[in-house]
């Protein structure tokens, strides 16, 4: 009887998709990390325009706060 050396063609088969999606990984993996960048770049810079709003806000507020005060001392101006 004739003995076989070597792997069945079942494992060179699961091999060879194993190397494939190895491959396939590791090629979306570098294409990803760039794009993941770009996201998080954009992500800080959201971050700190939200942090120029909230101070832009605050000082609107303060503002408002004051000519409140300023129309109330005018109105108490004028009927007094």
């Amino acid at each position: 009887m004739l003995e076989r050396n070597g792997l069945p063609l079942w494992g060179w088969t699961v091999g060879a998709v194993l190397v494939a999606v190895v491959i396939f990984l590791g090629y979306r993996t570098v294409q990803t990390e760039p794009h993941l960048k770009a996201v998080q770049s954009e992500l800080d810079g959201a971050k700190k325009e939200a942090v120029r709003a909230k101070s832009g806000a605050a000082e609107l507020e303060q503002a408002a706060k004051n000519l409140r005060l300023k129309s109330k001392t005018l109105r108490g101006s004028f009927n007094g």
